[in-house]
């Protein structure tokens, strides 16, 4: 038994191992510091070792420039076109007309009709030019999956859509 090597713990038992001239070997299942190892190196071990971990962990990619992307549905142009929709679904309430029905009415009428039933808060104000208004309830009405003739998912959908919330 003097020939087996010493089986070192640490470098403690590595260091009284050639000091006495021994042959030693580390023990795999419990090589580390050992026992003569203070609570400070054994905590500054394991702080090295997560701050390794920490450094090769993945970082989430960057954003790029400029300002974040917005939820299709809570842009200018879909407020419009639900705010318009709101109106003409109140007036095919009030007139019994059947959702199938076309609405072929001009848009600034249509425009005017939803400032009068809704609060708008100035959200027909701009852009002052009317192809721009109607390129803007055009994009609106195409998020919201509305057509031209003012057909489109029942009210309910809508607020799932735009809210992005369950319904209650």
């Amino acid at each position: 038994m003097a020939d087996d090597p010493v089986k070192a713990k640490g470098l403690l038992d590595v260091a009284i191992a050639e000091a006495n001239g021994l042959a030693w070997q580390p023990d795999k299942e419990n090589f580390g510091l050992g026992l003569g190892a203070t609570e400070d190196a054994r905590r500054w071990v394991e702080l090295g070792h997560f701050f390794e971990r920490y450094l090769r962990a993945p970082r989430p990619a960057k954003r790029g420039p400029g300002q974040p992307s917005k939820n299709p549905t809570r842009t200018n142009d879909a407020k419009r076109a639900l705010v318009i929709y709101l109106t003409l679904e109140r007036v095919r309430e009030v007139k019994e007309i059947k959702r199938e029905a076309k609405f072929e009415t001009p848009l600034r009428t249509l425009i005017e009709l939803a400032e009068d039933t809704f609060p708008t808060h100035g959200l027909f104000n701009k852009p002052k030019a009317q192809n721009k208004m109607l390129a803007s309830v055009k994009r609106g009405r195409e998020i919201l999956g509305i057509d031209e003739h003012w057909r489109g998912p029942p009210i309910d959908e809508l607020r799932v859509l735009v809210a992005n919330e369950p319904l209650k």
